[in-house]
């Protein structure tokens, strides 16, 4: 998520936005590092990014306020309907 859109859906403070961006910029350096890595397999590869996600949100998550926090999950994982093909019209009585 870039730092326009969640300023936009959090209401993040100048100092909140500073340390996102940061926070941002530090983990795609660190993604384009770990791709283009050769000696990482492909295991390797998406276990450290997984990691690197799951420590972008951490980091994301303590600038946070605790409504801020939850919006951000919100935005994260959006609530999905009951059956992707329903989602289309498919497999309703019609």
């Amino acid at each position: 998520m870039e730092v326009s859109r969640l300023t936009q859906r959090l209401d993040l403070s100048a100092r909140q936005q500073a340390a996102v961006k940061t926070i941002l910029e530090s983990e795609h350096q660190e993604y384009g590092h770990l791709v283009r890595n050769p000696s990482l397999t492909a295991v390797d590869r998406f276990n450290r990014l997984r990691a690197l996600r799951e420590s972008t949100v951490s980091q994301i998550k303590g600038v946070l306020d605790k409504e801020q926090q939850s919006k951000y999950d919100q935005l994260r994982h959006p609530p999905q309907s009951d059956s992707p093909t329903q989602s289309k019209g498919e497999g309703k009585d019609q």
